[in-house]
């Protein structure tokens, strides 16, 4: 077994590692990826429930209020450097002997809302 100065600089190093991998700046010749409010605002008035649900996929909820109808997508965000400290804090328990739970991830709710009438995206929100 490596004595523990060791194993703690070798930890150091790969966590050096990890936070510059998820710092570093990406290729300067993409294209930036449009965004999701980007996206949802240029579909307002254009489409409709079944071009969402072909698009993004069948909501988890669904309601109908004053005559329109939402649809309720649930998103997990990702963090990349709270995935490793779970990664990190899972194999150190593992290491002791002893179960891990991983904390909760935090979600998005996107509301989507159509028109009653027209079937058409009228709106959106997200919390």
């Amino acid at each position: 077994m490596l004595p523990m100065s060791t194993m703690r600089k070798a930890l150091q190093v790969l966590l050096a590692l990890a936070v510059l991998s998820f710092t570093a700046p990406g290729c300067g010749t993409s294209r930036p990826r449009q965004s999701d409010a980007d996206r949802l605002n240029s579909m307002i008035g254009i489409a409709t429930r079944a071009d969402i649900i072909q698009q993004i996929g069948p909501p988890q909820q669904t309601m109908k209020v004053d005559g329109d109808e939402f649809f309720i997508y649930p998103v997990a965000v990702s963090n990349p450097l709270a995935e490793l400290g779970t990664a990190l804090s899972s194999g150190a328990a593992g290491y002791q002997g002893r179960a891990y739970t991983p904390p909760p991830q935090p979600q998005r709710t996107y509301i989507l809302r159509f028109d009653g009438v027209t079937g058409k995206l009228k709106g959106w929100n997200v919390r």
